[in-house]
């Protein structure tokens, strides 16, 4: 069985809840070496328990009010810290895809120094139901405070 996922770079996909073994026998198929779980809980965090695929849950309420920098920085910091290898590829995803991680890849992206523009617009084609970028401002907000702290 197929996971619901799409490249957005060539090492940054984002997709939909992995909650089976299935899932995740395809995603080490892929090469895939981390991924990062943006919901509230993973009610199955075993199925990771077979693989090297490193599974991180830093989730946060979908629920439209402004989500925290803290939100945005820890999957940021797992990920970039992930990327650090260069052969290491990332999955972030929430239930389906189409909110939280979409948010976070936006965050991820723009800390890879890539345009607010050309982020939004990746995220867009490689994955055709987000239709925004919900927590955008957030997301940039964020950002700013991110670089700000490293500066």
């Amino acid at each position: 069985m197929p996971h619901d996922h799409q490249w957005v770079t060539e090492r940054v996909a984002l997709g939909s809840a992995v909650t089976r073994v299935e899932h995740v026998r395809c995603l080490a198929e892929e090469n895939i070496t981390h991924v990062l779980d943006c919901r509230m809980s993973n009610p199955h965090p075993e199925i990771y328990d077979q693989c090297d695929i490193v599974h991180r849950q830093y989730g946060i309420l979908d629920d439209s009010q402004s989500q925290p920098d803290a939100w945005f920085h820890q999957g940021a910091k797992f990920a970039l810290d992930a990327m650090k290898n260069p052969s290491a590829r990332v999955v972030v995803h929430c239930l389906l895809g189409v909110s939280r991680g979409p948010s976070m890849v936006y965050a991820i992206l723009r800390l890879c120094d890539m345009s607010a523009e050309e982020a939004e617009s990746r995220i867009k084609a490689a994955r055709a139901m987000v239709r925004d970028i919900k927590y955008r401002a957030d997301a940039e907000r964020a950002v700013g405070t991110w670089l700000a702290e490293r500066a």
